[in-house]
């Protein structure tokens, strides 16, 4: 899902995706994509999420690592929103996740991230990287 891509008139979902991939130096093609098309949301005011289901996995994992340069990329159809990308989790893998950063805050140099569905937690900078599978990895920290 990528959130805060600006909504147009005549938009076509994956020319914006393609765009944003040469903002991150991304090499994306229409074959990339599966399926591409904005959620409906509740919120009328917010820019509406674009999901994107890719035909190639290797071209959603170079999308998904060059997230990181979002905060120095340069998007010509930014808007007013700050864009940045987050998996698609089912909503059990969510609240856990959601709770994984909530724990992670108690940890002044904690990341939490997801890669492929699975939910990952480091508590300091050197520590072994955690996977959580459930509420009770959580607990047991």
């Amino acid at each position: 899902m990528i959130h805060g891509i600006a909504e147009r008139e005549e938009q076509d979902n994956i020319e914006n995706i393609i765009n944003l991939g040469r903002s991150l130096k991304v090499n994306l093609t229409r074959g990339d994509f599966d399926i591409v098309h904005r959620l409906n949301t509740k919120n009328k005011t917010k820019t509406r999420p674009i999901i994107v289901r890719f035909s190639h996995y290797n071209a959603k994992s170079q999308l998904y690592k060059a997230m990181i340069n979002l905060r120095n990329a340069t998007v010509h159809h930014r808007g007013t929103e700050k864009i940045f990308i987050n998996e698609n989790l089912t909503t059990w893998r969510a609240g856990l996740f959601r709770e994984a950063r909530k724990v992670r805050k108690k940890y002044p140099n904690g990341k939490t991230w997801t890669l492929d569905g699975k939910i990952f937690l480091k508590t300091e900078l050197p520590a072994k990287v955690l996977t959580i599978d459930s509420y009770e990895d959580l607990r047991t920290l």
